[in-house]
C-alpha cells in the first residue's frame, strides 16, 4: 500500500493540473484555491488583502489552512497546497518560487520587571545567564536567532519551546524568560531589550512553478505583488 501512495499522489497532482488548465480556458476567475498561511501572517498581514481578493473575485472559493511555516513549505512541495504565505526559509528549495512581501524585524524582549529589562548595553553573553522562551528549534525564527548566538560560540538556556508567537508573548509577559519576537507583536506587557543585534525575517509567498497554476492563483499572486 505504501508503494502506491507516491503514485496516487502524482496522479492527484496531474488531475489538479488538468483542472487548472481547464480553468485557464474560462474567462471568469473561479474555482477553489487552496492556500496555507502561518498563524502570524494570517492574523497580522493577510486579512486586508484576502478581503480585497474575495470581494474582487466572488466566484473563487478560498480554502485557507493555518499551518506552521515549515509545514506549509513541505505541503507546497508535496502539492497539498497551491500557494502558501510563510516565514521564508533561511535557505530556499530550488524547486520552488519565493517572493518576499514583508520585512519582519525581530527584537529581543522580556517583561518590564525582568532583570534584563533594567539593564543597558546588553550582550548575547548577558542573555544566556537567564532562561529563554524561543520558538521550537526547527522553526525558521529559531534558526535565525540561534545563528546569532552560534556566531559568538554561545548557546541560550532554553527552558521551554513554544510555537505560536502569541503564546510566547503571553509567557514572556508573566516573566518566565526572555524571547525573540517580531517587533509588530510588542505591547505594553513587554519591553524591547537594549541589545545591539539586528535580526530580520522575511515573510512572503511560495509556490511550485512546475504545477499548472489556476487563474485564481495567478490573480492572487499578481495582487500581492502589486500591493
Amino acid at each position: 500500500a505504501h508503494s502506491l501512495l507516491p503514485k496516487v499522489k502524482n496522479w492527484l497532482n496531474e488531475l489538479g493540473d488538468i483542472h487548472h488548465t481547464l480553468s485557464h480556458e474560462q474567462t471568469q476567475v473561479q474555482g477553489r484555491l487552496k492556500v496555507g498561511t502561518s498563524h502570524h501572517i494570517g492574523l497580522h498581514h493577510l486579512p486586508a488583502p484576502l478581503k480585497h481578493f474575495v470581494q474582487q473575485f466572488p466566484q473563487v472559493t478560498l480554502d485557507v489552512h493555518f499551518v506552521d511555516s515549515e509545514q506549509a513549505h513541505e505541503q507546497v512541495l508535496a502539492g497539498d497546497l497551491e500557494l502558501a504565505f510563510l516565514t521564508l526559509p533561511p535557505s530556499g528549495d530550488e524547486r520552488l518560487n519565493y517572493i518576499t512581501i514583508w520585512n519582519d524585524p525581530l527584537v529581543f524582549v522580556a517583561a518590564p520587571f525582568h532583570p534584563l529589562a533594567q539593564k543597558k548595553n546588553l550582550t548575547l553573553q548577558d542573555l544566556i545567564e537567564y532562561p529563554s522562551l524561543l520558538p521550537a528549534a526547527q522553526t525558521y525564527t529559531a534558526q535565525i536567532t540561534l545563528a546569532e548566538f552560534e556566531k559568538q560560540g554561545l548557546k541560550p538556556k532554553i527552558t521551554m519551546s513554544n510555537n505560536p508567537l502569541e503564546s510566547i508573548r503571553m509567557l514572556v509577559s508573566i516573566g518566565l524568560g526572555w524571547s525573540v519576537l517580531p517587533k509588530t507583536l510588542l505591547n505594553q506587557d513587554m519591553q524591547q531589550l537594549d541589545l545591539n543585534v539586528e535580526m530580520n525575517r522575511q515573510l512572503g509567498m511560495v509556490w511550485h512553478p512546475a504545477r499548472t497554476q489556476s487563474r485564481a492563483m495567478q490573480e492572487l499572486i499578481k495582487m500581492m505583488q502589486d500591493a
